[in-house]
């Protein structure tokens, strides 16, 4: 498996719908974004009109959450964030250990 990139903390940008934008920017980096741009920014692949923001806030990354963000690959981290929902569904466990191992099962299928 590749080197993967462990984020710590996410800034969640939360908008007035109640919609929610993440990235692995820093508060500071998106502030200056915010304080820099007209009217709207661009989180990732989605361009956010200043208007409609609520609040902008850090996120603390739990161990499983740290892994499953270090993921490049989107359809695959889709993939283990609902296998994970639904093992949190059925009670089933959820740790390092068994999203890692998700992980590789949908790298060696993809």
């Amino acid at each position: 498996m590749n080197d993967l990139k462990i984020y710590k903390e996410l800034t969640y940008i939360i908008c007035k719908d109640w919609e929610i934008f993440e990235t692995p920017a820093t508060l500071e980096q998106v502030e200056e974004l915010f304080n820099k741009s007209d009217s709207y920014i661009k989180i990732g692949d989605v361009m956010i009109m200043k208007s409609d923001i609520k609040r902008i806030q850090r996120k603390k990354l739990s161990d499983v959450e740290q892994v499953i963000y270090s993921i490049e690959d989107k359809t695959i981290r889709k993939q283990v964030q609902e296998e994970m929902i639904d093992r949190i569904k059925k009670w089933m466990r959820v740790n390092v250990e068994i999203i890692s191992n998700l992980v590789s099962k949908y790298q060696q299928d993809a």
